[in-house]
């Protein structure tokens, strides 16, 4: 799809119900494993799942783009898919650095009926700045909308009791021994399908929840 500054590709698992656009994280791409087992099951549900790039990864740079850059492009794609999507109530979310870029257009623009957060990095692991803890902590307080968090208890950059606390209007799912992408320890009880399985599930009834359409 053409955004401003360049075109970047879309991949898009059709459903029905309801369309739920997933951003990648700072060092990922559209078919992180995370990303790519919900848009394999998703549908299933009803749910299309349109996996999203930012410009920086088709430019083919390792930093991502400016925070408005950033912003701009998840916002013009929202606004494409929409229109491919008309009938279809809208969830905007992503992984990591996409959710937070997905929670601050849904909140600034008021586009969705909620937000799905996939490991919402509430902790940098570098450069840790006073500003920026800041900056993590309000997007998550100024988002008025519904949100959905996907948080593993293993996970560097904040659990899920940390994140929720910050939710105003907030459900949040623990992925028991998850890390940042979700995944255990190898001797886990659980295996990394059943737990996008587990996912995808929660995913599915919060989004009912919010349409009344399942």
């Amino acid at each position: 799809m053409n955004v401003t500054g360049g075109a970047v590709p879309v991949l898009l698992s059709p459903a029905e119900r309801l369309l739920l656009i997933l951003a990648h994280g700072a060092g990922g791409t559209s078919e992180d494993p995370l990303l790519d087992g919900l848009a394999r099951r998703l549908p299933t549900l009803g749910i299309a799942v349109a996996r999203v790039s930012f410009l920086y990864r088709t430019q083919g740079k390792r930093l991502p783009d400016k925070q408005s850059v950033l912003d701009q492009t998840f916002h013009e794609l929202a606004l494409a898919l929409m229109q491919k999507f008309p009938a279809a109530p809208v969830i905007l979310g992503g992984k990591s650095m996409g959710g937070r870029v997905a929670a601050r257009v849904a909140q600034s623009t008021g586009i969705g009926a909620g937000v799905c957060l996939l490991s919402y990095p509430l902790r940098p692991k570098a450069r840790v700045t006073e500003a920026n803890l800041q900056g993590r902590q309000q997007t998550l307080e100024r988002l008025s909308l519904p949100c959905f968090v996907a948080q593993g208890t293993r996970d560097p950059f904040g659990g899920p009791s940390e994140v929720g606390a910050h939710l105003q209007k907030g459900t949040v799912f623990p992925v028991e021994l998850g890390d940042h992408d979700l995944r255990a320890p190898r001797r886990s009880a659980t295996s990394d399908e059943q737990r996008l399985d587990a996912l995808s599930l929660a995913i599915d009834q919060w989004t009912a929840s919010l349409t009344g359409v399942r």
